[in-house]
């Protein structure tokens, strides 16, 4: 499969632990998106802090209060069957509105298929991103082929490979150079 459809997922603010779940969807090979239908999800942030170290339990509690509303989970489905059906692979992509900030927070990267309980991010007909909305756009600035980040952790490594390091505007990241 080389053909890609594309799934997003939005989710919006609604109050309290209430967000707006909406879909659209574009098959491959077409400039055409079609929204699937909106839906509702209701997420209690506080509750996953217990789950943080078990990654199957986080990830199936996550996938419970997406796809809870029969809406949504439809419509995940929908857009799956029909991106199977033209055998192509899926781009399952999560965005997350400024008024559902704390959403950010969560390991979304452990999400299930609501059908058959499989990883979608370990999924290889679909492909998973997350991605942000921010005023603050300005260009990237590439960096030198002969430049690395580093954790501030590998100091003494890049110290011992007779790097130069500088510091950077990042609290845990240095700049090593050759």
């Amino acid at each position: 499969m080389s053909k890609y459809a594309d799934l997003e997922i939005g989710l919006h603010g609604k109050g309290g632990t209430s967000y707006i779940v909406e879909f659209r969807y574009r098959p491959p090979d077409s400039a055409a998106e079609s929204r699937l239908g909106d839906g509702l999800a209701t997420i209690k942030l506080d509750g996953f802090q217990k789950l943080l170290f078990d990654v199957d339990s986080y990830g199936e509690a996550l996938t419970d209060c997406l796809f809870a509303d029969d809406k949504v989970r439809a419509a995940y489905l929908q857009a799956r069957t029909s991106a199977d059906s033209l055998e192509s692979q899926l781009r399952f992509r999560l965005y997350i509105h400024p008024d559902a900030s704390g959403l950010h927070g969560l390991r979304w990267e452990t999400l299930r298929d609501p059908q058959d309980s499989s990883s979608l991010s370990m999924s290889e007909n679909l492909l998973f991103s997350r991605y942000v909305c921010t005023p603050n756009c300005r260009p990237v600035r590439l960096r030198s082929a002969n430049q690395v980040l580093a954790p501030a952790s590998s100091i003494k490594s890049c110290m011992c490979q007779g790097w130069k390091i500088r510091s950077s505007q990042l609290a845990a990241t240095v700049v090593c150079s050759l």
